[in-house]
C-alpha cells in the first residue's frame, strides 16, 4: 500500500481520561508516530500531522481528523475560558489574555467590547501555543482595546 494511502492506527479519545484538561494532547496522542509539541500553536500542528501521514486536502482521514481536532480546540477553549457567557469571571479571563485595558466590569460592557470581533476574528489563537503567533494576537488587542473605549 502506498504511503499516501495508508490509514494510521489511531487510539480511541477515551472520554474518561483523567487528561480532561489537555484535549489537544488527548486528540494528538491518537497518531503514535507524530510528535506533538505544545508550544507551537495548535493549527501549526495539525497541519503538521497532516503532512506527517501524507493526508490529501479532501481525504476522509483528513476530514475525519478535522472534525476531532475542532471538537478537541472547543474543549480546550471551553477548559481555559469557561461555558457559561453569562458569568463574568469567563469574560474577565479572555479580557486579560486580549490585553482590554480597562476590564469590563459588567456583562453588558463584555459584550459590547466582543460584538466587533463576531465574524471576523479567529479566536484559536487564545489556546496555548496560538498566543506565540504574535502577528495574530497583536492586531485584535488593538480592535479590542479601541472597541471598548469607544463606548
Amino acid at each position: 500500500m502506498a504511503a499516501s494511502a495508508q490509514k494510521p492506527k489511531q487510539r480511541p479519545m477515551d472520554q474518561d481520561q483523567p487528561n480532561q484538561d489537555q484535549p489537544l494532547k488527548i486528540f494528538f496522542s491518537q497518531y503514535p508516530k507524530f510528535q506533538y509539541q505544545p508550544r507551537n500553536s495548535p493549527i501549526t500542528e495539525f497541519n503538521r500531522l497532516c503532512k506527517e501521514y501524507r493526508w490529501m486536502q479532501d481525504s476522509a482521514e483528513k476530514k475525519a481528523a478535522r472534525c476531532e481536532f475542532n471538537l478537541a480546540m472547543k474543549k480546550e477553549f471551553d477548559a481555559l475560558y469557561g461555558t457559561d457567557e453569562k458569568d463574568i469571571n469567563n469574560w474577565h479571563k479572555l479580557c486579560h489574555v486580549l490585553s482590554v485595558d480597562p476590564t469590563p466590569k459588567t456583562l453588558k460592557e463584555c459584550r459590547a467590547v466582543s460584538a466587533p470581533l463576531r465574524g471576523q476574528f479567529d479566536f484559536s489563537f487564545l489556546v496555548p501555543g496560538c498566543l506565540n503567533e504574535t502577528c495574530q494576537s497583536r492586531r485584535p488587542c488593538q480592535r479590542v482595546q479601541r472597541g471598548y473605549t469607544d463606548l
